[in-house]
């Protein structure tokens, strides 16, 4: 029997999937922009962009040579709470958020038809990029070895992130968030590893995801103290987690 094509080539596979994740949001900027929608017409698109990723992300992993409980599918397989640390510096990550919140207050422009379309968005948009990043190109470059699975997901999913340039952001900014996304999907990648579940990174990236969107703007300073910060936090625990799953041999089940 010929070898499936995700184990002869999941490098190459996982970049495709990189390239299919990345055409739906693009294809809803295209369509708002030509059209000529309002912020929450626009954003209602994409979240249907995403809903559609989402649903062809499944059609792939049900057609894949692996389970869909491979791609962390479902509630947690196991839970080594010991080495997991509860996920404290996740909640601690999330706390120097909720202090610019209290601190700056929230974005004035947000109004309650506004959050009510940015929580779908936001929902939808979380659980893609997990699915995707996490599930489908994890667990496709797990074949090869688990730390370049991890190490080459956080990397693309960092890589993501340049498009903040093309939103206006400076470039001081966008290798800022640059450095934490990938920081923050190594991390996840190391979760879904242990856990055998997308369930944590996908609450912690939408936790994240809103409370990053509601937040009023912080001057550059005040934000590259605590971007550094949560950077810092993350890379202590990356480390944690690291070791641990060397320690225990943790892998996911066909590696």
């Amino acid at each position: 029997m010929k070898t499936p094509f995700a184990s002869r080539h999941p490098v190459i596979l996982s970049a495709l999937y990189f390239v299919l994740l990345s055409l739906f949001p693009a294809a809803a900027t295209i369509i708002a922009s030509t059209v000529g929608l309002s912020p929450i017409e626009a954003s209602l698109v994409q979240a249907g962009a995403f809903s559609l990723s989402i649903l062809l992300a499944f059609v792939l992993m049900v057609r894949s040579p692996y389970a869909l409980g491979e791609y962390g599918v479902g509630g947690f397989q196991q839970l080594d709470t010991a080495l997991v640390l509860w996920f404290a510096p996740l909640i601690l990550v999330e706390a120097t958020v909720m202090m610019v919140l209290i601190s700056v207050g929230f974005d004035s422009s947000i109004t309650p038809a506004w959050l009510a379309v940015l929580a779908l968005l936001m929902t939808a948009a979380a659980v893609n990029e997990e699915i995707y990043f996490r599930g489908l190109i994890l667990r496709t470059l797990s074949a090869k070895s688990i730390p370049l699975a991890i190490i080459l997901s956080s990397v693309m999913f960092g890589l993501a992130h340049l498009g903040s340039l093309t939103a206006g952001k400076g470039l001081g900014h966008t290798l800022l968030l640059v450095l934490f996304s990938a920081l923050f999907g190594f991390v996840c990648a190391e979760i879904v590893i242990i856990t055998r579940s997308l369930l944590a990174p996908i609450i912690w990236h939408l936790v994240h995801n809103i409370l990053s969107s509601v937040t009023a703007e912080a001057s550059y300073g005040a934000t590259l103290a605590i971007v550094g910060f949560q950077c810092l936090v993350l890379l202590v625990y990356a480390i944690h987690l690291w070791k641990g799953i060397e320690e225990q041999r943790h892998a996911l089940p066909g590696s």
